[in-house]
C-alpha cells in the first residue's frame, strides 16, 4: 500500500523551531541561573562546577552540610593555650583588607585544631585563617567524664591592621 504525499507532509516536516531553536540568553541578578564561564563572586579558584558559595571544600554535592561529625556535649570545653596572631600577605596589607573569618573547626583529642569549613568569609584572608589555626592554634582538649574528647567550635580569627 502506498503512502500520497498528502498524508506523509504532515509527519514529515520537522518545524524550524526544533531545527534551529532559539534560546534566550539571560540570567539572574547575580548571575547566571546555572553559573558562568566566569565563577561566582567570592568563590574559591579551582572550586567544583556548580558548587555553593560557602561550601565545604571535598563535600557531597547536594549535601546540606548536616553530615558534619556530631560529637556529644562535653563535660567541660576546650580552652586556648597558644593561639597567635595571623599574618598579612603584601596584598591583604596594600588593599587595606581587614574583618573576622569564622571557622568551623574541631578540636582534637590532644588540642590541635583540624577546620571544617569556614562560615564566614573574607575571601583575601581565608587561607591565611586557615593555616594559622591548623599550624599553630593548640587548645587544652574538651573533657568528658574526665577523658579528653574531640569537639567541634567556631573559632575567630581576626585579622587588623591597626
Amino acid at each position: 500500500m502506498a503512502f500520497s504525499d498528502e498524508l506523509v507532509r504532515p509527519f514529515a516536516r520537522i518545524p524550524d523551531e526544533i531545527l534551529a531553536p532559539v534560546f534566550e540568553v539571560g540570567g539572574i541578578d547575580d548571575g547566571f541561573l546555572d553559573g558562568s564561564l566566569e565563577g561566582l563572586p567570592d568563590g574559591i579558584p579551582g572550586g567544583v562546577l556548580g558548587g555553593t558559595p560557602g561550601g565545604i571544600p571535598g563535600g557531597v554535592i547536594g549535601g546540606t552540610g548536616n553530615d558534619l561529625p556530631r560529637f556529644p556535649k562535653p563535660d567541660v570545653g576546650p580552652s586556648p593555650i597558644r593561639m597567635p596572631q595571623p599574618s598579612y600577605t603584601r596584598q591583604a596589607i596594600r588593599d587595606n583588607v581587614t574583618g573576622a573569618v569564622v571557622l568551623r573547626v574541631v578540636i582534637g583529642e590532644r588540642g590541635d585544631v583540624r577546620v571544617l569549613k569556614i562560615v564566614r568569609s573574607v575571601p583575601e584572608l581565608d587561607e591565611e585563617a586557615i593555616r594559622v589555626v591548623e599550624s599553630s592554634w593548640r587548645f587544652h582538649p574538651a573533657t568528658k567524664n574526665g577523658r579528653p574528647v574531640p569537639a567541634l567550635s567556631d573559632l575567630i580569627v581576626r585579622f587588623n591592621l591597626h
